[in-house]
């Protein structure tokens, strides 16, 4: 089985434990997921996300008001995620 991941990132966790970070296409996700696991890793998480295929700078208002907005949507419940481009 070939198995592969676009970017493997290593990152400290809030208290200072060293994880990895794995993206992937995310078609490969289950594949990916599968393959660490049968390698004895621990998943914490695995999730299907998006990632910016470009980043915008806007003025500072513009990016106060986005996070308000973004705040305010991730209070519904039915919204799982909101994501954004915005630097």
């Amino acid at each position: 089985m070939t198995v592969s991941a676009q970017l493997v990132t290593e990152e400290f966790d809030p208290e200072g434990i060293l994880f990895w970070k794995f993206y992937c296409d995310p078609s490969d996700l289950h594949r990916v997921k599968r393959y660490l696991i049968e390698r004895n890793c621990e998943i914490e998480e695995a999730f299907v996300g998006y990632i910016p295929k470009r980043e915008i700078l806007v003025p500072n208002h513009v990016k106060n008001a986005a996070r308000k907005l973004i705040v305010e949507l991730n209070k519904i419940p039915t919204v799982d995620n909101v994501y954004t481009n915005i630097m």
